[in-house]
C-alpha cells in the first residue's frame, strides 16, 4: 500500500471519537498501542489488524475492566474481569465468555465461589467461602442454578 502507515504513530479520528498511539502496519492498528474509544474504553496492549489480540488490559467507561489474553476482540485465554463495584471473575475465557472448571469469582463482601464456570454460568461443583470462614460449603450448578442436594 502506498502512503500506508507504518511503524509507530498518532491517530485521531473526531468523526468516530478514536485515538490511537502506537504500532501500525499496512495503514492498521499492528502490535503494541494504546486506543481509546468513545463509548467504549481505553485499551492498552497488543493489537492484530486493528483488533485486541495477545495480551492487553481494557478499562471500560463504566470503571469496568479486563486485564488477560484476547482473541480477535474477545477474552481468551486466561484472564481477570473486574466490575466497577469489586466483583472479579479470574479464570480461561473461551470466545468472550469464562468457561473453566476451577474459576475463581471474589464478590465485593469478600465472599468468594471457586468452581465450574461454562459460558459465563455456574456448572458443575464448586466451593462458596463466606468471608472468615475456612472452610467452603460445596454446591453444585448447572446453568447458575443450584442442582441437587446442595
Amino acid at each position: 500500500m502506498q502512503d500506508a502507515k507504518h511503524g509507530k504513530g498518532t491517530y485521531y479520528d473526531g468523526v468516530s471519537k478514536i485515538f490511537y498511539d502506537g504500532d501500525f502496519e499496512n495503514d492498521q492498528f499492528h502490535g503494541q498501542g494504546v486506543w481509546m474509544r468513545k463509548g467504549n474504553g481505553v485499551y492498552k496492549g497488543n493489537l492484530e489488524f486493528g483488533l485486541s489480540h495477545g495480551y492487553g488490559e481494557i478499562v471500560y467507561e463504566d470503571g469496568t475492566k479486563y486485564k488477560g489474553d484476547w482473541y480477535r476482540d474477545l477474552r481468551h485465554g486466561h484472564g481477570k474481569y473486574t466490575y466497577s463495584n469489586g466483583d472479579s471473575y479470574e479464570g480461561n475465557w473461551i470466545m468472550g465468555n469464562l468457561n473453566d472448571n476451577s474459576a475463581v469469582v471474589v464478590y465485593n463482601d469478600k465472599s468468594k465461589y471457586v468452581g465450574g464456570y461454562k459460558n459465563d454460568m455456574k456448572n458443575g461443583p464448586g466451593k462458596f467461602y463466606q468471608d472468615g470462614v475456612s472452610k467452603g460449603q460445596t454446591r453444585n450448578y448447572k446453568f447458575n442454578l443450584e442442582d441437587g442436594i446442595n
